[in-house]
């Protein structure tokens, strides 16, 4: 091996790491060897950097993980962890294409130097106006517009309500699919703010050009319909809360419903509703096939909003309330979503409990001969309703859906349902367990015991390996878990449970004697892939995301 000069004490820190490499070090000064260490130490470094597993990825799967998962700032940050990845990334124009500012403030000059990056891809972009950025924000919507698949903007701040409303009226969208508007304060359009800039008319949003656009969700005024109606004629699915200065009725839903000929799913934020109450049922478009009303005002009824609304002909119909609705409030719903019918199905979640869903789904073809409903139940169900509704309530529940931190928790009661006959326990997500651990439902004490007398299916779900909030693990589960669970804390008439079904979760090869246990508690065992989420043709307008 060649000798490598020690020149001074900078060069002490290699001293170890070129021994290791079988280098003979001596302390003789010489003026180039520092430079030549350093260089020596960077090749080596870009050689382990080369052999990592993330190094190994095909670069277009590198850079999907970025352009997918990870948000821009994180983005920005990995350009800057070696040569490999900067060189990744910032010539990888996808991985620039779905753009967001929201929440992260930027240095002038950022958003035009990033989205050059994306070349002339289509773009998702999602723009925050604020008082430091608006005119950056304008100049950046107003450059791409042209190339936007999706868009949303955020006005935060007065200044650019004039500005932002002229670049998104000026300029045509033909490829814009989604379009989303947050203007709480109805600054959008603003006549004062067209009266001081000397502007009386402003021109149709998109410039009334707007040929591909299906989904809309917006939170502002819409009263000066004459500004959207050329724009919205292709419109499928729409989300809306109108502001303070746009309330509510029978006849503002009318009119709503006029910008949208097309309309198929319609979603809406009831915040305050004024009804004459001689007014006549608001007939929904024909095209309309679900409706999905919600609100997060306690002193709002739905009810009474549904009732100035003719369902007949609709097949989806879904209502939400706030999780302080009161137990009077929830059951008013029920009662009045499955009219005179009960709900079959109860979904209790801890961490999705802050909103009351009632749903009614009738059967999707417009042409059957009769119209029965296939399915009807409530989910995410507030703990409290479920403490103080009448039992009655849901007393017709054939199928009772909860995560196992339900049953765990001594602070909640499982009412007593006695027409269930199908039990599903979604476990935590694994990585979840090293927070909630101690709730999992095979830690419960002997004392917890849940009644069902007619029960005779039983299924555990764990999220699979490919969903994303598993983290990627796998659940495993032993014979004599599920065992003492059916065994200690199941109470039901019949023998045996006539199916188990384990989803996603796998058996961990056991003892002969575990599995002949639990069999001797079953009729059939049934192991299924575990269910990968996947969004129906509503999700998209039941959230604002």
């Amino acid at each position: 091996m060649p000798a490598i000069d020690l020149i001074d004490a900078q060069t002490e820190a290699y001293y170890t790491l070129y021994s290791h490499l079988g280098f003979r070090v001596s302390p003789v000064r010489a003026p180039s060897v520092h430079r030549s260490m350093l260089q020596a130490v960077s090749f080596i470094a870009r050689r382990v950097n080369d052999h990592t597993p993330m190094s190994r990825l095909p670069r277009e799967l590198f850079c999907s993980v970025f352009s997918l998962y990870i948000y821009l700032g994180d983005v920005v940050q990995a350009t800057g962890v070696c040569h490999v990845w900067r060189n990744a990334l910032l010539h990888t124009p996808s991985v620039w294409a779905l753009f967001s500012n929201y929440q992260m403030p930027c240095p002038p000059g950022t958003i035009p130097r990033l989205l050059a990056l994306s070349s002339n891809l289509p773009l998702h972009l999602d723009l925050e106006a604020t008082e430091s950025n608006w005119k950056e924000v304008c100049d950046c919507i107003e450059a791409n517009m042209h190339r936007c698949i999706s868009l949303a903007a955020t006005f935060n701040t007065s200044k650019a309500s004039w500005c932002l409303t002229q670049v998104l009226c000026s300029n045509p969208a033909p490829i814009l699919k989604t379009f989303k508007m947050y203007d709480s304060n109805a600054w959008f359009n603003d006549p004062w703010d067209r009266q001081w800039d000397g502007i009386r008319d402003a021109d149709v949003l998109f410039a009334g050009q707007a040929p591909a656009l299906e989904l809309v969700k917006m939170h502002t005024n819409l009263s000066d319909g004459i500004r959207y109606r050329t724009a919205f004629r292709t419109v499928k699915r729409l989300r809306i809360q109108t502001t303070s200065t746009d309330v509510l009725s029978a006849r503002r839903l009318v009119d709503i419903f006029a910008l949208f000929p097309c309309l198929e799913i319609f979603a809406i934020e009831v915040d305050i509703w004024h009804n004459a109450d001689n007014a006549p049922l608001v007939t929904l478009p024909s095209s309309l096939t679900d409706l999905l009303l919600e609100t997060t005002n306690t002193t709002s009824s739905l009810s009474t909003i549904m009732r100035c609304i003719n369902s007949d002909n609709l097949l989806g119909l879904r209502g939400k309330l706030s999780k302080d609705c009161s137990p009077e409030q929830a059951l008013e719903l029920l009662r009045y979503m499955l009219r005179n019918t009960k709900p079959t199905t109860l979904d209790i979640s801890w961490g999705s409990s802050d909103l009351l869903e009632v749903y009614g789904y009738w059967k999707r073809n417009r042409d059957a001969t009769d119209n029965e409903e296939f399915e009807r139940g409530a989910s995410h169900v507030p703990l409290s309703a479920i403490r103080d509704l009448p039992s009655e309530s849901f007393e017709s529940v054939t199928w009772l859906a909860v995560t196992e931190d339900i049953l765990s928790s001594e602070d909640i009661d499982i009412p007593e349902i006695p027409s269930v006959t199908r039990l599903t326990v979604r476990l935590l997500y694994a990585p979840v367990h090293a927070i909630l651990g101690e709730f999992s439902m095979f830690l419960l004490p002997p004392s917890r015991i849940f009644a069902f007398p007619l029960l005779n299916k039983l299924e555990i779900r764990a999220a699979p390996v490919s969903e994303t909030q598993s983290g990627g693990y796998t659940t495993w589960l032993t014979p004599d878990l599920i065992y003492i669970f059916i065994q200690q804390h199941l109470r039901y008439q019949a023998a045996r449970i006539d199916q188990f079904i384990l989803r996603g979760a796998k058996l961990v090869e056991s003892r002969i004697e575990d599995v002949a246990k639990l069999l001797a508690l079953i009729d059939t065992y049934e192991w299924r892939q575990g269910r990968v989420y996947v969004p129906s043709r509503d999700d998209a307008v039941r959230h604002w995301e």
